[in-house]
């Protein structure tokens, strides 16, 4: 048998699977008087397949397509696990909102134009960034190039809030920081260090707490353990791009007195120091 054979087989018996476990579920709709939306029920098959051609269901009467992308809770995730569709959909956006704050600016005084970009403009960027976006931790350290053309867009919302033109070739970096406002980069570190701050002081994720802090039963007494760091995961090809990889390098660099802060409030403004005096 081909593996082309097996391939189809894995699918058909997925699909099968599929048309079962849609059937109980509009059986328990049914019995609780609800009402399946068809045009709002999609599926997606993860991974990397020879697609001759879209997988389809039936649910109930009618014939469900798989779908290559889906927009869950604002973030768009495609069936080969890559973030280009969603970058591709947030750059659309900014565009649009830099158009609009282009517009902005001869209507408002640029000391305002500082507050309306934050809520209007970096909101967008903030949203999810932790899940798309590998931080830069160090100078030498190499820069994405979803990164990279986010950064871009970025600089021209910077220059435009603070009154100066491409062609003044003006450094970024020292603008950003004579005007105390932060890269891409930095903003993507301090969104990690903040969820992960909430992993570890408010268990908002259980398993991911379990991941970073698991010790073992040794009583042994090790450097981590004394400085209360984080457990980086174990490097594979997958866990090495993951959030937990990147968080807990991250938070480790951190001084252990703002590690160990118990407020929030205290911790983040502590750490936005420490992000714009360390990360580029």
């Amino acid at each position: 048998m081909t593996i082309a054979q097996l391939l189809r087989e894995g699918q058909s018996e997925v699909v099968t699977k599929l048309e079962s476990d849609a059937l109980d579920i509009l059986r328990f709709m049914a019995s609780n008087k609800l009402l399946a939306n068809e045009s709002k029920t999609t599926f997606m098959m993860f991974g990397r397949r020879n697609k001759v051609e879209p997988a389809k269901i039936r649910v109930g009467y009618a014939e469900v397509k798989e779908q290559e992308a889906q927009k869950i809770l604002g973030i768009t995730v495609t069936s080969d696990l890559k973030w280009n569709a969603h970058i591709n959909n947030l750059k659309s956006k900014l565009l649009h909102r830099l158009y609009l704050m282009r517009h902005l600016r001869s209507l408002l005084p640029l000391h305002t134009l500082k507050q309306i970009a934050d809520g209007l403009f970096n909101s967008q960027i903030r949203y999810g960034l932790p899940l798309f976006l590998r931080p830069r931790l160090h100078a030498s350290a190499p820069t994405s190039s979803h990164l990279y053309e986010l950064q871009v867009i970025h600089n021209e919302l910077v220059r435009l809030i603070v009154g100066v033109n491409r062609r003044d070739k003006v450094n970024m970096a020292e603008l950003r920081e004579s005007h105390h406002i932060m890269s891409i980069n930095q903003m993507l570190c301090q969104a990690t260090a903040i969820e992960t701050f909430k992993v570890t002081h408010h268990d908002s994720v259980p398993s991911l707490k379990n991941m970073l802090t698991e010790t073992g039963t040794s009583s042994i007494i090790t450097r981590s353990r004394s400085n209360a760091l984080l457990r980086t995961p174990l490097r594979t090809t997958r866990v090495a791009e993951g959030f937990a990889t990147h968080a807990s390098k991250l938070f480790n660099m951190l001084p252990m007195a703002l590690r160990e802060n118990q407020s929030y409030s205290s911790f983040k403004s502590k750490l936005n120091k420490w992000i714009t005096d360390h990360l580029q």
